[in-house]
């Protein structure tokens, strides 16, 4: 056997096979190409309609212009290689060309694997809060953080509450450290605008581990810099409250009430007379609606929720 194999079989290819098989394998490579970039168009605009922002993300995508890059770098290689067979001793420019041929078939596993994580609503919500925390521009902020909560009503909106949990999560752990008083009001404003999505859907992962902690995070911030939106949040807990209990989720109901409690003991803090004084008016909202639907657990707790702070209260005036 030569220990050379590939310069072996190379030299014995007639040029009339070499032609043959280049010109198979530059044809075959144009096909790949043209199939290769409509299906990925095709299934960016299908992921569009519920992922705006994943045309510019595709866009950025180094895997997909490194493919083709590489397509279009070895058919011309091989078409080069047709040219001059027979006319050069083009050995090494056929031997390179069937390397790339071969280098290019094994090219689309990873793009594949790559183009298929791309379609993944966290890729997108990545890509926006990486644009979030190098932008200082509190408009581009406010776009981003609307391209993530877009998202995560567009996955309640089929029920896909495994998504809406990661973006919350992602949100929670990820985002609010970076934020300012004015863009925390932004992600405020938004979850305002989803939740009765959030309460249609029925998952009280999504409600309890999510949605109330990063209320319960972004309130506090407010506090402590004495924001002058921190009101709004005891009539939107009211609110929600009131719509969980006419969900029936009886378990989000209760931790919305331990979340009114601890935000009320910050309220203190501030001596906001408004909040002290509407707090026990939302939690008496939500006891009505629990006599009413027969929610023994979050009526007991209402109870006893609404004396502690009305004590409290009678002490402050």
């Amino acid at each position: 056997m030569e220990p050379n194999l590939v310069g072996t079989l190379i030299t014995k290819t007639s040029p009339e096979n070499a032609r043959y098989v280049l010109s198979a394998l530059a044809q075959c490579e144009a096909t790949i190409v043209a199939i290769v970039v409509s299906l990925s168009l095709v299934a960016v605009q299908l992921s569009a309609s519920y992922f705006p922002r994943l045309v510019s993300v595709f866009k950025k995508t180094f895997s997909f212009w490194f493919t083709i890059t590489l397509y279009v770098f070895s058919i011309i290689v091989s078409l080069t290689a047709l040219k001059e067979i027979g006319y050069k001793n083009t050995e090494v420019l056929v031997g390179i060309s069937y390397i790339l041929d071969v280098i290019c078939f094994f090219a689309l596993i990873p793009y594949t694997l790559k183009i298929i994580d791309l379609m993944k609503p966290e890729t997108v919500i990545y890509d926006a809060i990486k644009s979030i925390k190098k932008s200082k521009d509190p408009n581009k902020i406010k776009r981003e953080i609307l391209n993530i909560f877009t998202i995560i009503a567009g996955s309640l909106s089929r029920y896909d509450c495994e998504t809406a949990v990661n973006g919350l999560r992602i949100i929670k752990n990820e985002v609010l450290n970076f934020l300012d008083g004015d863009a925390k009001f932004n992600i405020y404003w938004q979850i305002n605008r989803i939740s009765g999505l959030l309460v249609n859907c029925g998952d009280e992962e999504v409600i309890i581990e999510s949605l109330l902690s990063i209320i319960e995070k972004i309130t506090k911030t407010a506090i402590q810099k004495d924001l002058a939106w921190i009101g709004e949040i005891v009539w939107f807990l009211e609110t929600f409250g009131k719509a969980l209990i006419n969900s029936n989720n009886e378990r989000a109901s209760v931790v919305l009430l331990c979340y009114l409690e601890s935000i009320w003991k910050e309220y203190i803090k501030t001596g906001r007379k408004w909040c002290i004084e509407h707090t026990p008016v939302a939690i008496g909202e939500i006891l009505k609606g629990a006599i009413k639907k027969r929610m023994e657990t979050v009526e007991a707790q209402s109870r006893e929720l609404l004396k502690k702070l009305k004590m409290t209260v009678k002490i402050l005036i």
